[in-house]
């Protein structure tokens, strides 16, 4: 993954948080400030999820705070693996490789996921696993990510299982809403525009029942974020920029019903 020359010459910075099962993601082309929150909200399991107790737990340890524009064969070898290069998922429990301690107070990062050959951050990873609780019922799952904006315009994600298959490829988180442009030339949206949802098809499997009172089903997917390199000064476009999503479980056939994750962020340079 050693391709230092291009790196050094584009850095971005990305700062990503969470509230709950909230994925926040901010860039600054240059230096960004950003406040942080970790809380809990009520709301984001509503009654239709509770009935069929449908439940998410996430992981966001991986998530990244100074992310640089990279190619998807290196997030590729920095994630589930590439040509010779092994994953750096760990299948015993189930999780990628994290930074950890040496044992002498030094925290080591080489090696672990989403970290290229030069140490440098090139994803993020967003983990989450949804519960059947239910031993009598099935629950068929429909997922969809509903962005509100996005400006960005080389942002990309996909989703892997939890064997590493890409049960979604590289995919362009694309703003399709109409907009005119101002003096400035710049982009001006209908406040009543809306960005056409995802719908991520390969995730919506059946989750099966489960064993028992004690043993509920789950699935695991893992979506992976980056900045896709174009060889190009992108500090204008990917600099500063802000997405906003809704990512939505619900039961498939429902009105309504499911949990719901809100993706916001905001950013400025500095």
């Amino acid at each position: 993954m050693n391709d230092n020359e291009n790196r050094n010459k584009k850095v971005l910075l990305i700062f990503i948080f969470f509230i709950a099962t909230v994925i926040l993601v901010a860039v600054g082309s240059t230096f960004a400030y950003f406040s942080t929150m970790v809380s809990s909200d009520e709301g984001a399991i509503n009654a239709r999820a509770a009935e069929f107790r449908l439940g998410l737990i996430d992981d966001t340890s991986l998530i990244k705070s100074n992310v640089i524009p990279s190619e998807e064969q290196y997030v590729d070898a920095s994630t589930k693996g590439y040509g010779n290069i092994p994953s750096r998922y760990n299948t015993e429990t189930g999780e990628f490789l994290k930074p950890y301690d040496d044992g002498e107070g030094n925290l080591v990062r080489a090696g672990t996921a989403c970290i290229d050959d030069n140490l440098n951050e090139i994803c993020s990873i967003y983990t989450f696993t949804l519960v059947n609780e239910l031993t009598e019922t099935d629950i068929p799952l429909y997922i969809t990510l509903n962005p509100t904006v996005n400006t960005f315009e080389n942002l990309y994600f996909k989703v892997l299982d939890s064997e590493l298959n890409e049960v979604i490829s590289k995919t362009h988180l694309v703003d399709d809403r109409e907009y005119t442009l101002d003096e400035n030339n710049n982009k001006v949206y209908a406040q009543d525009a809306v960005i056409s949802p995802i719908v991520l098809t390969n995730l919506n499997t059946t989750l099966p029942r489960a064993v028992d009172d004690e043993t509920p089903s789950t699935v695991t997917y893992s979506i992976i974020m980056w900045i896709d390199e174009n060889n190009k000064n992108q500090n204008e476009t990917d600099g500063g920029k802000i997405f906003a999503s809704t990512l939505n479980a619900r039961a498939s056939g429902t009105d309504g019903g499911g949990i719901t994750g809100v993706i916001s962020a905001a950013g400025t340079d500095g």
